[in-house]
């Protein structure tokens, strides 16, 4: 009897490390950098940056603005890609409304969770003013390494004109803007249509798809994001666990043990008695 307990012991402590095989691989923050800038500036320079304890492999990240102050100008994949295959939709290649750009990426190894992700050029329209508040947004809809999926926190940049970075929570007075229920937990974007290998092809509602400069696994994205202009969304993706199967898999082990251990008794007790 000892021995049955302790073999469905071993086999239940299987099952459950099987129905929680996908697990975080690590944390990591997925930042816009940039300096403020005085007006009349024409451009500028802003990164998105990852830095994380972690290797990635696949993601894709959204970054927003507000078109009546800046208008892109280039976008290209940052040094932290280097080896990976990219995809940028943005309204330079139009693939993108002025106000969203896309990038997805796909490494075939382990890449270092810190770098530059994004590099962004802007011209900054006649229209913005000292002390103005200018807001560049970042929400990962993806990230993972080596399978399993990473903790991002989502930081974005917000600058008063003439003035300096603020933090994403205030305002150029310092008062706190930071919206209630500002934190997310997330797979992949519900209106969107990409899939796990993380390349998204051009937007069709958006331009010539043909426009498109990066080859490889593409699936479409048709949806604007909804991410806030300020705050920080610790995302966690990819990581639902189906404990369906193993659950199933443990009953049907037990009742064959048990079965087989009652006609085994069934068989000793039969022996003595002839």
């Amino acid at each position: 009897m000892k021995k049955l307990l302790c073999a469905v012991f071993v086999m239940a402590a299987g099952f459950f490390c099987m129905g929680n095989g996908v697990l975080a691989a690590g944390s990591a923050e997925v930042a816009i950098k940039g300096e403020s800038f005085q007006e009349g500036t024409d451009t500028w320079n802003v990164t998105c940056e990852i830095d994380g304890d972690t290797k990635i492999t696949n993601g894709k990240i959204r970054v927003t603005y507000d078109s009546s102050q800046l208008k892109l100008k280039s976008s290209g994949a940052g040094s932290a890609l280097s080896g990976a295959m990219t995809n940028i939709n943005d309204p330079v290649s139009g693939n993108k409304e002025e106000g969203e750009i896309v990038l997805a990426f796909a490494a075939s190894s382990d890449l270092d969770a810190k770098g530059s992700l994004l590099e962004l050029s802007f011209e900054v329209l006649s229209q913005v003013k000292t002390d103005d508040e200018v807001t560049v947004s970042v929400k990962t809809e993806e990230m993972m390494g080596g399978g399993d999926s990473v903790t991002v926190t989502d930081i974005p940049l917000k600058i008063a004109v003439g003035g300096a970075v603020l933090d994403p929570g205030t305002d150029s007075s310092g008062s706190d803007t930071t919206p209630d229920g500002n934190t997310q937990s997330t797979g992949s974007d519900s209106t969107d249509a990409d899939t796990s290998a993380g390349i998204e092809s051009p937007d069709t509602t958006a331009g010539d798809a043909g426009n498109s400069s990066t080859t490889g696994n593409v699936t479409s994205d048709s949806s604007q994001s909804g991410d806030s202009s300020a705050g920080v969304n610790p995302v966690k993706t990819g990581d639902s666990t189906n404990i369906i199967l193993p659950v199933a898999a443990l009953i049907v082990a037990l009742i064959v043990l048990i079965g087989g251990f009652v006609w085994k008794k069934k068989k000793k007790d039969k022996e003595d008695i002839e």
